[in-house]
């Protein structure tokens, strides 16, 4: 729905459902301890996930507050982000509040995650951080943190980043552009990376919401032979997708019409 030009009916709908249950937990204190209670932990979590996911202003408002925060306290070149002394966001915030603080951020802000995830030593951390990366959605700083990956794949997991990436509401075709416009770096990367380039171009499909952008992507992988034919099976998943949203998105818009009537009839 995200690409639909019926989006923001939708994101409305989104905000009444998930803004009410994300105001009463910021209300009691989203820094309480969880650690006897896995079925509140788990439920915020979804709960700030989805609030910044849609944009829902409190949510943004109070990741930009904690992520400033966290610049102020962890600017010292040899502080790490997994270091409580300084980054005092509760561990299950961390990868949303990194990911809404890029998303409606600052380009310092995502140079000082780029930075820190390059020496961030704990692997958990490391998870937050790149999830907090992905919320970019410029094309020049998705290409800066993959590049990175491309050239330091030793402690990489790659299908867990392009999943983390897969994530994000986009209208960018941000991974096909990344290689589209590096047009010898697709065949360098299946070269040095080996199978591993499989999730760099699931998230590409992952990425495409139009029948020509499938076959921009089937050209891209055109040089790769037999592996890139095998790549381009994908489109068809894509396709399936593209088609389910034609057909559905006019339903799903109304239908949230007519609740978001129903929902303002309630409020006093």
């Amino acid at each position: 729905m995200f690409v639909d030009d019926r989006w923001p009916v939708y994101q409305e709908y989104l905000r009444y459902i998930w803004g009410a249950p994300f105001d009463r937990f910021h209300k009691e204190g989203l820094d309480v301890d969880l650690d006897g209670d896995v079925d509140s932990y788990n439920t915020r979590e979804i709960v700030v996930f989805r609030a910044c996911l849609i944009g829902y202003e409190p949510c943004i408002k109070m990741s930009m507050e904690l992520f400033g925060q966290l610049r102020r306290n962890c600017s010292g070149t040899d502080q790490l982000l997994s270091g409580i002394d300084c980054n005092t966001i509760p561990l299950y915030l961390r990868q949303h509040v990194y990911s809404a603080a890029i998303a409606h951020g600052t380009q310092e802000d995502f140079d000082f995650l780029l930075e820190k995830y390059t020496k961030e030593h704990y692997l958990l951390e490391r998870d937050r951080i790149f999830h907090g990366m992905c919320g970019t959605d410029s094309r020049e700083n998705s290409a800066k943190m993959w590049l990175y990956l491309v050239e330091n794949p030793a402690r990489e997991n790659f299908f867990t980043r392009a999943v983390a990436c897969s994530k994000k509401l986009t209208r960018k075709t941000l991974m096909m552009d990344f290689f589209v416009k590096r047009p010898s770096l697709l065949a360098e990367v299946r070269t040095k990376l080996g199978n591993k380039l499989n999730a760099l171009l699931l998230l590409a499909h992952r990425q495409i919401y139009t029948r020509e952008q499938c076959d921009q992507f089937d050209k891209m992988v055109e040089p790769l032979g037999e592996y890139g034919r095998s790549a381009g099976q994908l489109r068809y998943q894509t396709l399936a997708r593209i088609e389910w949203r034609e057909a559905v998105a006019a339903h799903i818009a109304g239908n949230a019409s007519e609740a978001l009537a129903e929902m303002k009839k309630l409020q006093f």
